[in-house]
């Protein structure tokens, strides 16, 4: 059932992204029905593969994600300040919440394996992330270079795939931060943290200002980036789909605050043009 995915874990991702998209068609009612109809589809079909593919750590990041853009969907008749408080301290709840229930999403999912009567040998990420922290302490400021350490020949490469991943390809070290310090160093990883710092802020804005069916989506997508980003890598990639989404996120947030500043200084200069002449009379 993995197919083209090349792992279970982005086999799940990518169900979990097909059940967003679906959720938030079928809610725009401005789609047509023949679209929304499909999108039935995909919230059950995805919700049937997800499961199939046991991917704990995105089920919940899917939920986390979901509950975030429905509390943003719900703000619409609250004023602006009163949508940024309840956001913001629902996103907290929701975020530590989802965020203890992925760090022993392992366990969790040891313990599904057992109750159902199945076994399976579980990932230890920690290996991995030991040797990300030696690579950043010898290659602090630059790192070892883009998608340079992963190659065969590596020492330290080829101990982990004869510990993980037998085929010697096609592996990461499963947190968004310390594979970019790992391949950019330090100036990499800030440039990074200020990447998906600036796109959130923006999206988080946009779906203030105007909590859409579309806003919602982007708003959604990007707290799933961001709760996935300790334990997968999905950003900054060649040929990354998860990776077009957020920069499409970044660019239809930026417009929108474009489009809604034009209309403010509008209606500003008509007011000013309408109160003109009646200060011309009353000179």
């Amino acid at each position: 059932m993995i197919g083209i995915f090349g792992s279970k874990n982005s086999f799940g991702l990518t169900q979990a992204l097909l059940i967003q998209f679906s959720v938030w068609v079928l809610l725009d009612r401005t789609q047509p029905r023949l679209l929304r109809g499909l999108a039935i589809i995909g919230v059950v079909g995805g919700a049937f593969l997800i499961k199939a593919a046991i991917a704990v750590g995105a089920i919940i990041a899917l939920f986390g994600a979901l509950a975030c853009a429905f509390l943003a969907f719900s703000l619409g008749p609250f004023p602006p300040r009163s949508r940024t408080i309840i956001l913001g301290a629902g996103g907290l709840v929701i975020t530590i919440l989802c965020g203890f229930l992925i760090v022993f999403s392992d366990e969790l999912l040891q313990a599904a394996l057992q109750f159902t009567g199945k076994s399976s040998t579980l990932s230890n990420r920690i290996p991995l992330w030991d040797v990300a922290k030696k690579m950043m302490e010898s290659y602090p400021i630059g790192g070892v270079g883009f998608e340079a350490f992963w190659q065969q020949g590596n020492p330290y490469a080829e101990d982990l795939w004869r510990r993980f991943q037998p085929a010697r390809a096609g592996y990461n070290f499963h947190n968004l931060w310390y594979q970019s310090a790992v391949d950019l160093g330090y100036i990499g990883l800030s440039l990074a943290i200020l990447t998906v710092a600036i796109t959130a802020i923006e999206v988080m804005r946009w779906v203030l200002r105007s909590p859409s069916p579309t806003s919602c989506f982007f708003f959604g997508f990007v707290v799933f980036i961001l709760l996935e980003t300790p334990f997968e890598v999905q950003l900054f990639a060649q040929f990354s789909t998860f990776m077009a989404i957020f920069i499409a996120a970044f660019v239809y947030a930026r417009k929108s605050r474009e489009r809604r500043e034009v209309q403010q200084k509008g209606r500003r200069s008509g007011h000013e043009i309408s109160i003109q002449p009646a200060v011309e009379q009353s000179r």
